[in-house]
């Protein structure tokens, strides 16, 4: 959520890039992103083509109120192997499945 909000309007690709994920990947985040309430996508005015990602005003309380946490998983996660990333990332998805 910080890469969307350091971005904003932010692209798919602009996202994937400042996390270091592919652009399916971080497509699957934002969906979940989205199914919450956290961050909407809008058609970029620029480019119809394109998706413009925002957070939510309740995106940006979540983000407020874990301000102190998210540098601290983003460090843990940074560590992690490509495959152990793809495990979390299978593991939240699997947890979305029962939101």
């Amino acid at each position: 959520m910080s890469a969307i909000l350091a971005a904003e309007p932010a692209t798919l690709n602009q996202v994937a890039a400042k996390v270091g994920r592919g652009a399916p990947a971080v497509s699957r985040s934002v969906d979940a992103l989205v199914r919450a309430g956290l961050v909407e996508r809008t058609q970029d005015a620029g480019n119809r083509r394109r998706l413009a990602l925002r957070l939510t005003d309740q995106g940006r309380a979540h983000l407020d109120s874990n301000a102190g946490t998210d540098g601290h998983l983003f460090a843990r996660l940074e560590r992690l192997a490509h495959s152990e990333l793809r495990a979390v990332e299978r593991a939240l998805e699997i947890l979305e499945r029962g939101i």
